[in-house]
């Protein structure tokens, strides 16, 4: 049984670093303006999310799985576990005192980042490049 073609490793590994930097791009600005959670923080919530979509969308092919066998894949269901993960991650950032709340934008960027981890894992970024 031979192993999945080497562009595919070179194509999913690509879609977690471009995730990656899409990450470092806005951990990067709220680091400038130091703001918490910054481009360590970024980048690991892209990376993490683009490394989960990567493992969904190819799990059945890494797993060896034909057209026949008796198994049903949800491909999506990693997906929305990420983006449940998130929100918990993204809700511990948020703290009120009295009236005040704060880490708003911080849990919204992190979620964001997150779905562009997803979209990147995805191959949403090489379709786009492909139209032009």
């Amino acid at each position: 049984m031979s192993g999945p073609p080497m562009s595919l490793h070179v194509e999913l590994l690509l879609r977690i670093a471009v995730a990656t930097a899409l990450g470092a791009v806005i951990g990067l600005e709220r680091q400038i303006h130091r703001r918490p959670a910054g481009l360590r923080t970024h980048m690991l919530v892209a990376l993490a999310s683009a490394t989960f979509m990567v493992i969904s969308t190819h799990f059945v092919y890494f797993q060896h799985y034909h057209k026949d066998d008796p198994v049903t894949v949800d491909t999506s269901r990693i997906a929305a576990s990420v983006v449940a993960g998130t929100g918990f991650l993204a809700g511990g950032a948020i703290l009120r005192t009295g009236l005040s709340v704060q880490g708003l934008t911080t849990g919204a960027g992190l979620w964001l980042v997150s779905s562009i981890g997803l979209a990147a894992g995805g191959g949403c970024t090489r379709r786009a490049w492909a139209r032009r």
